[in-house]
């Protein structure tokens, strides 16, 4: 298997336009992501590929936008089709200087915590949270959940006072997976989300 770096995710109080939680930069032109219901999906992290260390893979500017239904907690595998419960969105547009206001008036908002970044050859040995970008998945039970796909995106449980207060099942890591094919076209929208608890 050809070895890939993985993109460390770390909180950091220094203003940048990657971050977990608060409200989405998103640009105009793209809708805000609802559910089936009409419900504005929860956002989780906006991560700004101009700010990523050289050599990753992505793209050298662009913002991946990711949301995702918290409280119904969706995933891929599910006898019934719950793609409908999350979004992932790519743009290339500059990012708006205001966030976005919520659609409905009371929506449930994550702690905000900007982002940096630290590239590493390995994902077995950093202590958690375990929040990712591309790699080798850091299971925490099974092996392989997701063959045919390479990992995306991963993100720990984070409910201290240090973090966006979220939580995954029973302590778990989301993950969102992708076809190689739609990585390399840049179509990172088409994503299977899964989750993996302790």
């Amino acid at each position: 298997m050809k070895q890939r770096n993985a993109i460390r995710l770390i909180k950091t109080e220094t203003p940048r336009r990657s971050k977990f939680g608060g409200r989405p930069n998103l640009p105009e032109s793209c809708a805000l992501p609802v559910d089936p219901q009409g419900r504005e999906l929860e956002f989780l992290a906006q991560i700004d590929f101009s700010e990523l260390p050289p050599g990753t893979e992505l793209p050298e500017r662009g913002t991946l936008f990711v949301f995702y239904d918290s409280r119904k907690m969706p995933h891929s595998e599910s006898d019934v089709d719950e793609s409908g419960y999350w979004r992932v969105i790519f743009t290339e547009e500059p990012l708006p200087e205001s966030p976005r206001a919520p659609l409905q008036e009371e929506i449930w908002t994550y702690k905000e915590f900007f982002l940096n970044y630290k590239v590493l050859r390995t994902s077995k040995n950093f202590s958690a949270p375990h929040h990712q970008l591309l790699g080798r998945p850091f299971w925490l039970q099974h092996r392989n959940m997701a063959p045919g796909y390479r990992l995306l995106l991963q993100l720990d449980s984070d409910w201290g006072p240090n973090g966006p207060c979220w939580t995954w099942c029973d302590c778990g890591i989301l993950y969102f997976f992708i076809k190689p094919e739609d990585f390399d076209a840049g179509r990172f929208d088409k994503v299977m989300v899964m989750w993996e608890c302790c």
